[in-house]
């Protein structure tokens, strides 16, 4: 996983795409991770303050912002087979205005085991706008919800998502890289093939819906 996120961050860096302030963030990871060997757990952070930082986009208005990704943290454990390997996910999203305080953010979560041992209303792997984007709680979002059921995004592939989503011409070259894709490929079966897997059960074999099939008691209960 090493080789892969340091392959996915330097062709941005060498792009233009990601900021060369995001190096030191990527030095770091590319360290952590290493350091751990090659083996089927793993975890790494990336700092809120240190997060990787994307090139300047102009809004419609003009107003410039810089996406910027951060992980609270990211484990993997591969030893319970129906589970996604993934462990524990909080990654986010963030738009940062620079010239005010505006902030825009998504985190991409897996809901909390309570201290009775049930999990956290919603399902198990979500999407959330809000949560803490500021040193001052204050101007955090109020409102946690929706949850909205989502698919595990690892860093990869939230990296990639910003790339297609806000640097369509970056998009267009690094979609047809042979390497590019195969390393995404990687982060694609580690996140998706068990949950791809739990989706069929639901569509093909179950009685009940999709979204009560990827609540989080359910995953808990299969």
């Amino acid at each position: 996983m090493a080789t892969a996120v340091r392959f996915i961050c330097d062709k941005l860096i060498s792009m233009g795409v990601l900021d060369q302030a995001s190096y030191d963030a990527v030095y770091k990871l590319d360290s952590a991770l290493r350091n751990q060997g090659d083996k089927k757990s793993w975890s790494f952070s990336v700092a809120h303050e240190q997060g990787l930082v994307f090139k300047g986009c102009p809004d419609r208005h003009q107003d410039v912002y810089n996406p910027v990704v951060s992980v609270d943290g990211v484990s993997v454990d591969d030893s319970i087979e129906k589970l996604p390997p993934i462990r524990r996910l909080d990654i986010s999203l963030e738009l940062r205005y620079q010239h005010s305080a505006r902030i825009h953010r998504w985190h991409f979560d897996q809901a909390n085991k309570q201290p009775d041992g049930s999990i956290q209303h919603g399902p198990l792997y979500h999407l959330q706008f809000g949560g803490h984007a500021h040193d001052d709680r204050a101007l955090d979002m109020p409102i946690k919800e929706p949850r909205w059921a989502h698919p595990p995004m690892d860093l990869i592939l939230l990296i990639e998502a910003v790339t297609a989503n806000f640097y369509p011409d970056a998009w267009e070259e690094v979609r047809n890289d042979y390497q590019w894709c195969a390393h995404v490929q990687l982060a694609q079966r580690l996140c998706l093939t068990r949950y791809c897997a739990k989706l069929n059960d639901y569509l093909n074999v179950s009685n009940g819906t999709l979204l009560d099939g990827l609540w989080g008691d359910r995953w808990v209960a299969s």
